[in-house]
Formats: structure tokens, C-alpha cells, sequence
């Protein structure tokens, strides 16, 4: 074969003995623009392409915030590991919870891969065990989380030689992640849950 020849038909690939075979179908490649491309040839009307569609891009999406939270957490918890004297654990807390929740992005992420190539649908969808301990651990530690953050919450200083002190920075940014992160996921997974199932 020459470097300058085309590629061989799609429908044929050559066997090591030189004989076509025509009965092996090429790799398949799932990416966000065949799944698009998979719902409009799917997709009875406009109506039901746009609502395959939302759905796709809104997954993607959310899945990108939620790697983008996580390692947000990791960063400032790193930035700011000193910062808090008055309860030193909270930015232990964003450094591990982000990590944790890096980690149990890719496990989802990685058994969705898993269970595509495998054919399963929803219904017959194999877990992987070490993802139960680790939901127990970010349940856990989200507790945690609470209680270090709630425990100094009208009794902290911005003020640095204050044995009081917490970066105000920091100090918010775990409030919020920590109070406003679980009414999002929820309210996000439960629009989802509902518009896919109509």
C-alpha cells in the first residue's frame, strides 16, 4: 500500500491473510456529536429532536460543573490551607471533598463507558462496589463539612492576628459550595429525572 492511497471502504477491512472480510463492523466512536447525530435520526419531530437534544447537552453540561466545583474546591482549599486558624479543618474539607468528588465523577463516568460497550441498559446497569463506600464517605464528610463550617459561623474575625481568625474568602466560599451545592444537584437531577421520563 502506498502513502498517498485512500483508505479502504468502509464496509471492508483486510485480514492478515490478505482475504476481505466484510462481516466486522468498524469501531464505534461516542462522542457528543454522534449522539446528536443518533437523536435527529432517531427523533420522530423537531419537538422530540430538541428534547434529546437539551437533554445531551444539559448531561454534558452539568457533568463539566460538576468537575469544575470540584476542582474549584481543591484550589481554594489549597490556596487558602493556612488561612483558617479558627477551624483549620474547612480547608482540609475542600481539598478532600473536592477530590472526592473528582473521583466519583470519573467512577460514574467511567461505569456509563463500561455498561455502553457492554450493551446494558438502565435497567441492567452492574456497580461497582467501591462506589457505594465512596457515596458513604462524601455523606459523611459533607456532615463533617457542616458541622466544622456551621460551628464558627457568628464567632470568627477577618481580623489576621485575631486567634479568631478565618479567611473571609474561604469562609463563604466553603458556606456556599456547602449549602448551595446540594439544593443544585438536587434540583438539576430531579429536572432531568422528570423531563427524561416524559
Amino acid at each position: 500500500m502506498t502513502d498517498n492511497a485512500p483508505p479502504p471502504a468502509y464496509e471492508f477491512s483486510i485480514a492478515d491473510n490478505n482475504s476481505v472480510v466484510s462481516d466486522q463492523l468498524p469501531p464505534s466512536y461516542e462522542s457528543l456529536y454522534g449522539q446528536i447525530r443518533a437523536a435527529r435520526n432517531n427523533s420522530t419531530g423537531t419537538s422530540k429532536f430538541f428534547k434529546k437534544l437539551s437533554i445531551i447537552v444539559g448531561c454534558t453540561f452539568f457533568v463539566g460543573l460538576l468537575i469544575a466545583i470540584s476542582v474549584s474546591m481543591i484550589v481554594m482549599g489549597g490556596i487558602y490551607i493556612d488561612e483558617c486558624p479558627r477551624q483549620q479543618y474547612i480547608p482540609i474539607y475542600l481539598i478532600v471533598g473536592g477530590c472526592a468528588g473528582v473521583l466519583k465523577t470519573a467512577m460514574s463516568i467511567g461505569q456509563r463507558i463500561r455498561n455502553r460497550m457492554d450493551d446494558r441498559d438502565g435497567n441492567n446497569i452492574h456497580t461497582n462496589p467501591v462506589d457505594g463506600t465512596l457515596n458513604c464517605f462524601i455523606v459523611c464528610w459533607f456532615i463533617a463539612g457542616n458541622v466544622w463550617i456551621c460551628s464558627i459561623a457568628n464567632d470568627c474575625s477577618s481580623d489576621p492576628s485575631s486567634s479568631r481568625y478565618c479567611n473571609d474568602i474561604l469562609y463563604q466560599y466553603a458556606f456556599w459550595m456547602t449549602t448551595g451545592r446540594p439544593s443544585s444537584s438536587f434540583s438539576s437531577s430531579s429536572f432531568f429525572s422528570i423531563y427524561v421520563d416524559d
